[in-house]
């Protein structure tokens, strides 16, 4: 019954809609922003949810799609004045703005492909401590069982130092991977804030040239008003510049949502690989009759590997070149 009101709460009248979606339409037509398309893009997708009348959402529905094409034309237009910007003059080339977007978008790139390099690491890596995990348990299982284990077998749980130094490195690419995608988002989210901020201040400023222009004549007037035209300039580069970097800051959240979760499934294969050790040591230990010193060794070994792959220090290598 709740869930009845509150769909009744959140459905609009078909007045409602009609007069919302009129204005909708209104203010398509006189914008080309991306961000004022991006909100009515929102505003329409929350009208749409909130009616069930189907004529109303086919409505809807065409609002829809000539946002969408608007946005296509500007994201078409932002491309196109990025290249013109590009091929300026050699003094424009150096202007400190114009060089910053090309180092941050040469950056973004480069980022990107070494990205994903280090995410099908990362996930090889995952899947080979899942196997190793795997067969852990099927030891502790056939242990638990009383089976009988050969010493190959055992001994094929027992890393070379090499591989330990391997495993070791393996975990510190994927933690670093993830703290260099988490300080790539940190400086596309900066650049976003910083972009934001100067919009706002020289759209500030253009306001109050208005105001002040309101008050001017002849020559001072003229002056005033190449002022504001230089400011209105200013503020709408910046937004070209906010609706470049809003794709670049998508791709930048998915890299450190992607490291974020290989570094977290990594920890969680980690600890169990720990846990189903610590369990093989306490059934030796409960059952020390069953085990000779052969298997004391085995499990020592088996320990120190978790801890030499944490520090990347073998304190056992005269024991596990033996073994």
């Amino acid at each position: 019954m709740a869930d009845d009101k509150e769909d009744i709460q959140n459905n609009k009248d078909d007045a409602q809609v009609k007069n919302e979606l009129g204005a909708i339409k209104a203010q398509l037509t006189a914008t080309a922003n991306p961000a004022e398309l991006a909100r009515l893009a929102s505003a329409a997708a929350g009208l749409a949810a909130s009616t069930n009348n189907p004529e109303l959402l086919e409505q809807i529905k065409g609002v829809q799609a000539a946002i969408s094409k608007k946005e296509e034309t500007a994201e078409q237009n932002i491309s196109s004045k990025i290249a013109a910007e590009n091929l300026e003059a050699p003094q424009q080339q150096h202007d400190p703005e114009i060089v910053r977007e090309q180092e941050l978008h040469e950056r973004h790139e480069s980022f990107k492909a070494q990205h994903a390099k280090l995410m099908q690491d990362a996930s090889e890596y995952i899947e080979q401590k899942k196997q190793e995990n795997n067969n852990l348990q099927d030891l502790l299982n056939d242990l638990r069982e009383g089976k009988e284990i050969t010493p190959e077998r055992l001994q094929s749980f027992i890393k070379t130092p090499e591989q330990i130094r391997e495993d070791s490195e393996k975990e510190k690419a994927i933690k670093e991977a993830q703290q260099r995608a988490n300080q790539h988002y940190q400086e596309m989210q900066a650049e976003k804030e910083r972009l934001q901020k100067q919009r706002a201040e020289s759209a500030k400023q253009a306001e109050e040239q208005r105001k002040t222009n309101e008050k001017l004549v002849g020559k001072e007037l003229e002056q005033g008003q190449q002022k504001l035209a230089a400011l209105d300039n200013k503020t709408q580069q910046t937004d070209v510049k906010l609706a470049a970097i809003h794709p670049k800051m998508e791709e930048a959240k998915k890299m450190k949502d992607e490291a974020d979760k290989n570094a977290k499934e990594w920890e969680k294969e980690k600890n169990i690989n720990e846990e189903i050790k610590k369990e093989i040591e306490k059934h030796k230990e409960k059952n020390p009759q069953l085990y000779n010193s052969a298997f004391d060794d085995f499990s020592t070994l088996l320990l120190n590997q978790t801890e030499a792959v944490k520090t990347g220090e073998i304190k056992d290598l005269e024991l596990r070149n033996k073994f």
